[in-house]
Order: C-alpha cells, then structure tokens, then sequence
C-alpha cells in the first residue's frame, strides 16, 4: 500500500514534468514513466534490486524536493517499516514455538521411553543366565562388547574400567545391578554433567567435610581426655581403682 500511494505520487510528477518539458528523459521515464514502473523502482530500491541512488538522482530534473521525498520513502521503509515487519515475524515465531510447549515435552517424554526401551534391550543381552541381575564378572564378560561400548557412547556415558562403571550403576551398594537400576541409572548418567548434578555434588562434599570436622572434634577431644589420664599418678588411680 505505501508503495503504491508513493508510487501514484512520483508517476504524478513525472508525468506532469515530462508533458511541460520535451527532450530526452530516458532514465526518468525507465523508473517513474507509469505506475507500475515506479511501484517496480519502490520495490527495488528497498530490495537491492537496484541502487537507489540512481532512481534518486533521475528525479533532480523535476525538483530538489522530489529527490528529497524519494530519500524520505527510502529511510521510512528501511528503517521503520521493515523492522516493524521483522518484529512481528518474530513475535509470531515466539507465540508459535510457546504453543508447541506441549509437543516439546511429549518429544522429551518419548525420547526417555525410547532409550529406556534400549537400555532393557542391552540388559537383557548382557543378562544371559537370566537372573534379572548383573553381577561384576557378567559386566566384565561383556564389558568390552561392541554393541555394549557403542551404547554407552551413545549416552555420553565414558568408564575408564568396567569396575568404574559397574560401581556407579550400582545404586544401592549391593555389589548386583537390577533391570531398574540399570536404566534408571543409564538416564541419569546421560550426557555431560548439568547444573543440579554439581549442585548436588557440592552439597554431599559439604556434607562429607561436616562429618570429618565433627570426627576431627571428637578425636581431639578423646585425645585430650587420654591425656588428662595419664597425668594422674599412679597412686591416685589405684586407690580411685580400690574404692
């Protein structure tokens, strides 16, 4: 719409400049000779269809001002209206990808069955006596098996020894990995370490620094005792022995 009402207005003055003055206007009549020329020129001019320099300058023989108006349509159109257009394209992406919040999550459910589903198909490989537990020497067996290895860089999961990994699929310490215990931990493993995993190391390492004080308190304080013992003479502590 802005380009056609700019357009109607330079075709106007073109028309009315070359109708008063004859001779060879080629350049003016190539960009502003009708209307759909001068729309073509607006379009281009905001496009980089062409330099917009040279329909500017063609316009000097009708006036100064025109030349000016043309810079006016030229500074409005980049500078207002396409950042307000690109403004609203964004918006709209924005509102469009909130809306797919719930597709988002219902991938990230999915993704979590799926590689549940895997991690219950390695166990079962590697489970071959079929106890639905992994002890250390069944991990070992198959430790360094292909399909095991590509699984486990698949999840971003790195051992140095299958004893390292064993011990920390090991959730509750009993020296055997259960189905559960393999997959939930495999999940909980994936990837490279995030925020609240280094939060919740740094709160057990406070935690395990707590306790040495605490046992660095006692012994100090049992030391201190044993040694206010030995200061008794001997006398002292035999007749305390007596009675």
């Amino acid at each position: 719409l802005i380009m056609y009402i700019f357009g109607i207005l330079f075709t106007d003055v073109v028309l009315n400049y070359l109708m008063e003055h004859e001779g060879d206007h080629d350049e003016l009549q190539l960009y502003f000779g009708s209307l759909y020329s001068s729309v073509v020129t607006l379009f281009r001019s905001i496009a980089n269809g062409l330099t917009w320099g040279q329909a500017a300058d063609s316009l000097e023989e009708t006036g100064f001002f025109w030349v000016q108006i043309f810079h006016l349509y030229v500074a409005f159109c980049s500078f207002a209206l396409l950042n307000v257009m690109t403004g609203v394209f964004c918006n709209s992406a924005i509102r469009a990808a909130e809306r797919d919040h719930d597709t988002v999550v219902q991938n990230i459910v999915q993704t979590r069955k799926d590689f549940k589903k895997l991690a219950r198909q390695l166990f079962e490989r590697i489970d071959t006596h079929r106890m639905g537990h992994l002890t250390i020497t069944e991990f070992e067996k198959h430790f360094d098996d292909q399909a095991v290895g590509a699984f486990f860089d698949f999840l971003q999961i790195g051992a140095i020894d299958a004893w390292t990994l064993f011990v920390s699929l090991d959730m509750d310490g009993d020296h055997t990995i259960t189905e559960e215990e393999f997959t939930e931990r495999c999940m909980q493993l994936h990837g490279p370490a995030r925020s609240a995993d280094l939060f919740s190391l740094k709160l057990g390492t406070a935690k395990v620094t707590r306790q040495l004080q605490q046992i660095r308190e006692t012994q100090q304080r049992m030391e201190s005792q044993v040694f206010q013992l030995q200061q008794f003479p001997a006398s002292n502590r035999s007749s305390r022995f007596t009675v």
